[in-house]
């Protein structure tokens, strides 16, 4: 898994995108951009998928880290070949185009 934010803070968009679409890596961001690169430009996808949250700037990072890792205790064995987005109060989830 790459946490954008965590492991390769500083780094563009499509460099992290094609490291994760090579070493079939789960992508995780809340980045916004990773969806346009997929859904509009086409971009290829990571099979191990891709979790944005979409977590706002309210709540604290303490909060975001349970809401993210509640999602993935619950749904972890559902985010191959999906582009999932964690909200506060629920996980959504789009099939990755192929």
């Amino acid at each position: 898994m790459i946490a954008v934010r965590v492991e390769s803070r500083g780094e563009t968009d499509l460099p992290i995108l094609e490291r994760a679409v090579t070493e079939d890596l789960l992508l995780l961001t809340a980045d916004l951009d990773f969806g346009e690169y997929i859904f509009r430009d086409r971009q290829p996808a990571p099979r191990a998928g891709v979790v944005q949250y979409r977590l706002g700037d309210i709540l604290k990072e303490a909060e975001k880290a349970q809401i993210i890792g509640e999602a993935f205790a619950q749904h972890s064995a559902s985010f191959a070949g999906q582009f999932a987005v964690i909200e506060e109060r629920k996980v959504r989830f789009r099939l990755l185009p192929h």
